[in-house]
């Protein structure tokens, strides 16, 4: 090449290596991509131009951004799938400068039926791994294209293929925080960071499982609080579930929901837990423990002191996903959750705080000081026998 064609070549690769430092700046895959085509239709002559982008999950090449705006596919444009395949095949550029006269090409029914005469196509590639081309052809002009075209195209590709990658472990690492933070509203934190290194695993939605319910309610909390403004009930509520919530965590409990002035809370449902009885046992207590030292540090607040009662019970119940397209939430079903509930509303009638179920009070009978009871529950056609649990023996016996 003469003086002239090496400035112009010189010229073209400092604009490559400015365009390149633009795309890396870039995180948005379809900004990305429609700012890739523009800056390579302003370095090389094409009638046409698009960018192909592999979906891996479909296993299609989809068009991503295009010159002409009324067309919308592949297909419509009448690329040559030939070249196209080839590139994504081989992880090659493609340089043709008459494409009608190539043999490998010339019988292609969309070569011959678009007119196409120089065709460029180079692949956005890195480590190997292709995540999609860039297209070039003209309808009227043989030789439009140049040696060093393709290799500022097979630039601006890799560069596009980095910036594809980094777009990618972007929305990788936003959906990780939401995510994270979204698990954070219902486990404690050192179990979020044990799910997030594979330590321990969640369990999959739409399963059976052997799981621990708990569930707390205020007593009297409506009439207790009819003499305060709407915000200070409020107030108050927060107030008190934060000390609740912090005390379930502290016992790697799973908060299942709020509901009203009521909590439900699970052990082994989300994440295995083989001793979920015994930590729930110790959750409830440390709670009634936790609400007498919450009464006395609101003393003189204005607020009532607040009453609690806890239901803990254990068994088989259905864990998944329940609601709607809209609104979905995980939880658990079942026979097993509606005594929690029944256990836990029993209380005022017994004149107790804190009852089990059979199957808890197997699992804990060693560790616990409670006493039996026969209660008609709603929904049962016999008695049951429940347990009301008054505290934790200093030394457990033998079971």
């Amino acid at each position: 090449p003469n003086l002239d064609e090496l400035l112009r070549i010189q010229s073209k690769m400092k604009r490559v290596y400015r365009a390149s430092e633009n795309l890396s700046n870039l995180f948005d895959s379809e900004q990305l991509l429609q700012q890739l085509l523009g800056i390579v239709t302003e370095l090389v002559p094409a009638e046409r131009g698009c960018v192909l982008l592999l979906d891996r999950s479909r296993q299609r090449i989809e068009v991503k951004a295009i010159t002409n705006r009324l067309e919308k596919d592949a297909r419509s444009l009448g690329l040559s799938s030939t070249i196209i395949r080839r590139v994504f095949n081989e992880r090659v550029g493609i340089l043709t400068e008459d494409a009608q006269a190539d043999p490998s090409l010339m019988s292609r029914r969309s070569v011959m039926i678009e007119g196409i005469r120089s065709v460029l196509c180079a692949p956005m590639i890195l480590r190997q791994q292709v995540y999609g081309a860039i297209y070039l052809d003209s309808t009227t002009q043989l030789q439009a294209f140049h040696p060093e075209d393709l290799e500022a195209v097979l630039a601006l590709g890799r560069q596009a293929a980095i910036g594809l990658e980094n777009s990618r472990l972007v929305e990788t690492i936003r959906q990780e925080t939401i995510t994270r933070a979204n698990l954070q509203r219902f486990l404690p934190g050192h179990l979020v960071e044990q799910v997030f290194t594979q330590q321990i695993s969640m369990r999959p939605g739409g399963t059976m499982g052997q799981v621990t319910v708990l569930f707390t309610d205020l007593r009297d909390f409506t009439r207790q609080s009819a003499g305060l403004k709407p915000d200070e009930v409020l107030l108050m509520l927060n107030a008190y579930f934060e000390e609740m919530i912090e005390v379930l965590f502290s016992h790697d409990g799973t908060l299942d929901k709020f509901i009203g002035d009521a909590l439900m809370a699970t052990w082994g449902a989300t994440v295995s837990c083989a001793d979920g009885a015994l930590r729930a046992v110790r959750c409830a207590l440390a709670m009634l423990e936790r609400l007498e030292a919450f009464n006395k540090a609101h003393a003189t607040s204005g607020w009532p002191p607040l009453k609690m009662g806890i239901g803990i019970n254990t068994g088989p119940v259905i864990i998944g996903n329940l609601g709607s397209a809209k609104r979905m939430e995980y939880t658990v079903l079942g026979h097993t959750v509606n005594l929690a509930s029944r256990l836990e509303s029993l209380n005022k009638e017994l004149n107790t705080q804190l009852l089990i179920g059979e199957e808890t009070y197997k699992q804990v009978q060693a560790c616990v000081q409670a006493f039996p009871h026969r209660a008609r529950v709603k929904g049962l056609d016999q008695p049951i026998t429940l347990y009301a649990v008054e505290g934790m023996l200093e030394t457990p016996t033998a079971s």
